[in-house]
């Protein structure tokens, strides 16, 4: 009546991710105090083994919990992350040591749209795949035509980045922005591809499926 006895629990701060867990490490990605913190758990007791975070500044534009909504991935005995403000991040999964960082949103210029990045990557042969939904220049807030028509120039849509060293493989241009879907391998005709369900926040809104070939 009691229903099954509790193995172990957690504290966690705020977030919608999903634990990825394997080879013996379950990791979580949340905010708490600021921070985006990577933690790698014990799946049978809930211990820690060890723990990354670093400093995020997001604020909900309509009052949800502000923390990350990509989940981790795990794959190559590396654990990546995207988090809410598009900082991506790789770390030993054994160890928890940082092996590269990079900020999507600087770098790319990619806006926050509704509630920041919602997708996770894709880890496919050696390469970590984003809908990363970025615009070809940044423009002024307060020049509001001017930074519609930024929005709407192609920047980098998704790009495919070495999960050894973090480097840009290839990417594709697109005006399309970033959704909240992940992409996601798929066999087509006996060909193998990556589909990208892209779309950013637009007036009008626009959007669709991107099928593109993971090796270029």
């Amino acid at each position: 009546k009691a229903g099954p006895a509790l193995v172990w629990e957690v504290k966690k701060g705020e977030g919608y991710t999903s634990p990825a867990i394997a080879g013996g490490f379950a990791v979580v990605f949340h905010a708490l105090d600021g921070k985006e913190t990577i933690e790698a758990l014990d799946p049978e007791t809930g211990r820690r083994f060890w723990s990354h975070e670093y400093p995020v500044s997001y604020k909900d534009r309509y009052g949800f919990a502000n923390g990350p909504r990509g989940s981790p991935v795990i794959a190559g005995g590396r654990v990546v992350t995207v988090g809410v403000t598009c900082i991506m991040t790789c770390l030993d999964l054994k160890t928890g040591r940082l092996a590269w960082q990079r900020d999507l949103q600087k770098e790319f210029n990619v806006p926050q749209d509704f509630f920041g990045n919602g997708g996770s990557p894709l880890i496919f042969d050696g390469r970590v795949i984003v809908n990363v939904g970025g615009k070809e220049s940044a423009v002024p807030d307060d020049d509001t035509r001017a930074r519609m028509t930024a929005l709407a120039k192609p920047g980098l849509c998704v790009g495919a980045f070495d999960l050894r060293t973090g480097g840009l493989v290839w990417g594709v241009r697109d005006g399309w922005g970033a959704s909240y879907a992940s992409p996601v391998r798929a066999a087509i005709h006996g060909r193998e591809v990556v589909a990208v369900y892209a779309g950013g926040e637009s007036n009008p809104a626009t959007g669709g499926l991107l099928c593109l070939d993971p090796k270029n």
